[in-house]
């Protein structure tokens, strides 16, 4: 018997663990109270069309149900630039 899930918030546990219950054929409901899914991944676009983040930003390898997850939906990700120095201003 299948019984219907309300997910509580579209951050990442919440849309990975209804993606995994989609998987095994259960339907569940994800309720964000944002404009926008993500939780604390948040990246914007600048002036000058370079992407910030506002949220999360560091994974690394021993973070590997992540790696794994990424993998399977085809995500792609990179080694972080760690040289030089950069900042930005903006008013929001």
């Amino acid at each position: 018997m299948k019984h219907e899930i309300i997910m509580i918030g579209a951050g990442l546990t919440g849309l990975t663990i209804a993606y995994l219950l989609h998987k095994k054929g259960v339907k569940a409901t994800i309720i964000e109270s944002r404009d926008r899914i993500g939780g604390r991944i948040h990246t914007i676009a600048t002036e000058n069309h370079s992407n910030l983040e506002l949220g999360v930003t560091w994974f690394g390898n021993k973070h590997t149900n992540l790696k794994h997850l990424l993998d399977e939906l085809n995500i792609d990700y990179f080694q972080q630039y760690q040289e030089g120095e950069s900042a930005l201003v903006f008013n929001r």
